[in-house]
């Protein structure tokens, strides 16, 4: 059977500051970026082919203009906030309510992705 994936895109704007590193690397400091998130969800059949997604897609909009734009990440998330630790708890966030979800990409630059793929689907 067929197997395809979809992607969901959301955008916001928000700050940052990575924690650990050397003081004089510019990702030490207090920054903002203009995000971007690709959520890759799979599916096989019929089913999946009809399935309406838009209505996910604008709920994780919407809550990520609730939760994370115009924030400042280290307020929001309880870890790190490299981009691979965004990609990586944007999956925590929605994977159990996300059938099929089975990538989160991050982009904080235009052009460069960070992607986070759980174990079981590597």
């Amino acid at each position: 059977m067929l197997s395809t994936t979809r992607v969901l895109e959301v955008r916001w704007t928000a700050t940052h500051v990575v924690v650990g590193l050397p003081r004089f690397h510019p990702e030490a400091n207090m920054h903002g970026h203009q995000w971007s998130a690709e959520f890759h969800v799979t599916g096989s059949g019929e089913a999946f082919a009809i399935r309406d997604l838009d209505a996910t897609e604008r709920e994780v909009a919407e809550w990520a203009a609730r939760t994370l734009d115009h924030q400042h990440l280290n307020e929001v998330m309880d870890n790190s906030t490299s981009e691979e630790a965004v990609a990586a708890w944007l999956y925590e966030q929605w994977a159990p309510q996300v059938e099929g979800l089975v990538q989160v990409r991050i982009s904080a630059r235009p052009g460069e992705w960070t992607a986070f793929t759980p174990p079981a689907q590597r």
